[in-house]
């Protein structure tokens, strides 16, 4: 009997050990996995951290620099008086966001959209004392995408500002606004720029901004094709090029 009794406390004994290691590798595989799953959360957020991170915005003012060539135009038939067209160059606003990619301590890459007005126009006379003005893309959306290099190694990874000056270049599409784009001469709505500049990073305590002088130069000539209107026909060449101060934070 007692016997009996030793191989029913055995039995059972051996069924508890086992439940028990069952129930302790299902824990040790259930906290494996909550780590597991803990990890890549963290480095989810790590990764948006250092994505967020790299965003910034940028504000900046510009200046015009219409190149034009053009032809008298009849002003009164009767009368033959020619008129001429004349520029106005004039100051704009700059708003973006861009996204900053470093390639090294002294090379990164810089792909962003920008907003630009700039009040540059054409000035046409008139029989009367006034001219008749078109703006020349007052509004447009450009997407500038630049390379740039520090000429001074960096000397210290956590100080930006030891980095000294870097130089820029980069080509920049820009798109005009066609509300807000003048009928009268016709213009093309669309011009690819090339961009030149140089930049001075500076350290701010938690946030890095750069002051950056550009110059941006028009490739295209803008003027299109409309053989009834005479303030199209007398002008063979529109350029649109600008100088700039942009203030870059991230």
């Amino acid at each position: 009997m007692i016997c009996r009794d030793v191989e029913i406390t055995s039995l059972f004994f051996f069924i508890s050990m086992k439940y028990f290691t069952i129930t302790i590798l299902l824990i040790v595989l259930t906290a494996a996995q909550l780590a597991a799953q803990s990890d890549t959360a963290t480095k989810v957020i790590k990764e948006r951290s250092k994505f967020s991170k790299n965003i910034g915005i940028g504000f900046g003012f510009s200046y015009s620099n219409i190149a034009l060539d053009a032809k008298p135009f009849v002003l009164v038939d009767s009368t033959a008086k020619l008129g001429y067209v004349n520029t106005q160059n004039g100051l704009g606003i700059n708003i973006s966001l861009y996204y900053h990619i470093k390639i090294n301590e002294r090379f990164f890459i810089r792909p962003g959209v920008d907003a630009n007005i700039m009040r540059a126009r054409l000035e046409y006379d008139t029989q009367l004392k006034n001219k008749k003005t078109a703006d020349i893309f007052p509004v447009a959306i450009e997407i500038p995408i630049s390379a740039s290099w520090y000429v001074t190694k960096n000397t210290d990874a956590e100080n930006l500002a030891s980095k000294g000056m870097y130089v820029s270049l980069g080509v920049r599409p820009v798109i005009a606004i066609p509300q807000f784009t003048s009928l009268n001469p016709t213009m093309k709505t669309s011009n690819l720029n090339i961009d030149g500049g140089i930049g001075f990073p500076i350290k701010m305590k938690k946030i890095d901004y750069k002051i950056e002088l550009i110059y941006s130069y028009g490739l295209f000539n803008l003027i299109g094709e409309n053989e009834n209107d005479f303030y199209t026909n007398s002008v063979t060449e529109l350029g649109r090029s600008f100088a700039g101060m942009r203030f870059y934070f991230n």
